[in-house]
């Protein structure tokens, strides 16, 4: 849109979204006592509400020195008793070249079409 400030388009969309917000109040601790890792958006595959987990994402869904600290201070803080991670088969992240700066972590399964497969969980009732 020439001649448009370049965020525009969002910064509208943000305002229409936060007049018509109706989860405003809900508690900061994770209802369900779950945490998520993931580069997807699990809400509705694992049916849960908003307010049931914390919902951790990064690119191939890595337990990263920030993802950590995120779960201590979420262990602490936030009730999270349970950590599940779920990544994709045949995710990018998995197969790019470790001389490239990216890790891999095998998560990929060659042939293996499904889109969210590989997935493990700990936690008091899950070790």
């Amino acid at each position: 849109m020439p001649g448009d400030p370049p965020f525009d388009d969002v910064l509208a969309a943000n305002e229409t979204y936060a007049r018509d917000f109706q989860l405003a109040g809900l508690p900061a601790r994770a209802a369900s006592g779950l945490a998520v890792l993931t580069c997807i958006e699990p809400l509705p595959m694992l049916g849960l509400r908003p307010g049931d987990a914390k919902i951790l994402r990064n690119a191939g869904a890595r337990i990263t020195d920030d993802v950590l600290r995120t779960l201590v201070l979420a262990s602490y803080l936030l009730g999270v008793e349970r950590l599940m991670v779920i990544a994709h088969t045949s995710c990018r992240m998995a197969v790019i070249d470790r001389r490239r700066g990216v890790g891999s972590s095998g998560a990929a399964a060659p042939g293996n079409r499904s889109s969210h497969r590989f997935c493990w969980g700990y936690g008091p009732h899950l070790t």
